[in-house]
């Protein structure tokens, strides 16, 4: 483990994967400093393709295989690959609830541009900016 330009070694990992972003901690025992880090899959040597969005669509917690990746990814035995996935599905709901957010924003925004420019012609017709 890191911390800052110093390699620290330490006899005790946990992985937590129990908090929005998985990490790794580590420490030399009861009550010395534990120090973590964020906990991000293992890359393999192999080729491999990219994630596509019909992936994305299985690692989401919406979808419908949820249980049978949970299980998977049990059996495969990787606690790093199980806290990118965690990661993943984090950020995914995040994106998409911004993205909800940025939609109902721009409807206000038309909706109050729409009332403006009417007002505005109602101004025009009534000859306001004469009369001020």
């Amino acid at each position: 483990m890191t911390d800052g330009n110093e390699d620290i070694i330490t006899p005790f990992i946990l992985y937590n994967l129990h908090t929005t972003f998985p990490e790794l901690l580590a420490t030399n025992g009861h009550g010395c400093t534990v120090h973590s880090c964020p906990l991000h899959a293992c890359p393999v040597r192999q080729h491999h393709t990219a994630i596509s969005p019909k992936d994305e669509l299985l690692l989401t917690q919406e979808a419908q295989f949820t249980n049978l990746v949970d299980w998977a990814l049990v059996t495969e035995d990787d606690p790093t690959l199980q806290g990118e996935v965690q990661y993943f599905c984090t950020h995914h709901s995040k994106a998409s609830q911004i993205a909800h957010r940025i939609r109902a924003l721009k409807e206000s925004l038309q909706n109050e541009c729409l009332a403006m420019y009417q007002s505005s012609d109602r101004l025009t017709a009534a000859n306001a900016i004469a009369c001020i």
